[in-house]
């Protein structure tokens, strides 16, 4: 594939590539690879509708496919912008509510689009059911630190980082978190927990 994908490439031949990908695509649906690379040869010449009906055809036979929801979400983003992406995602995760991985990705584009409130409580939703995904964690305090209050990011940090001691992002967070607490007070004792 890869091989056929780079001759038809180099000589332009555009109409023979997309061909090689409907048919592969049509043998397997699932195969997200795949999807992803007519979708991006789609967009590579500006065809953006022929890459939306590919992926509308395509939920419309898998519709469960969390990988297919989510390339979805990452073309409606390209196409429709942010909140459009938002609504979209939102719609499906009510479908799918145990697809953490798609509320996931829906609570970074709330958090993205400036909506950290919102993302706040789906990601301690999350929590509740999944609290051992650390990445859930770090952006649960991140939506703190997106309206500066940076002593509830620490709380947060040090209520979840007993479950994660080798998690070198967590505690760096939170050792970023206790510095700027520390110049923020200018106070020692914050200097040495962040040390």
């Amino acid at each position: 594939l890869q091989r056929a994908e780079s001759i038809y490439l180099g000589a332009n031949d555009y109409t023979r590539i997309t061909d090689l990908y409907d048919k592969l695509i049509k043998r397997m649906p699932t195969q997200t690879d795949l999807v992803g690379r007519q979708i991006r040869l789609f967009l590579g010449m500006n065809r953006f509708f022929d890459a939306e009906a590919l992926m509308d055809s395509l939920i419309e036979v898998v519709p469960y496919s969390m990988d297919l929801q989510s390339m979805k979400t990452d073309l409606v983003k390209v196409m429709h912008g942010e909140m459009a992406a938002v609504d979209y995602l939102t719609d499906v995760v009510a479908d799918y509510p145990d697809a953490w991985e798609l509320k996931l990705k829906l609570s970074q584009l709330l958090i993205d689009a400036g909506e950290s409130n919102t993302a706040r409580g789906l990601l301690k939703e999350l929590l509740d059911v999944r609290p051992e995904l650390s990445n859930a964690v770090s952006m649960l305090a991140w939506t703190y630190l997106d309206v500066d209050d940076m002593n509830q990011a620490r709380d947060i940090l040090e209520s979840y980082l007993p479950a994660f001691p080798e998690d070198f992002f967590l505690h760096r967070l939170l050792g970023s978190i206790l510095h700027d607490i520390a110049v923020v007070k200018a106070d020692s004792i914050h200097y040495a927990l962040a040390l």
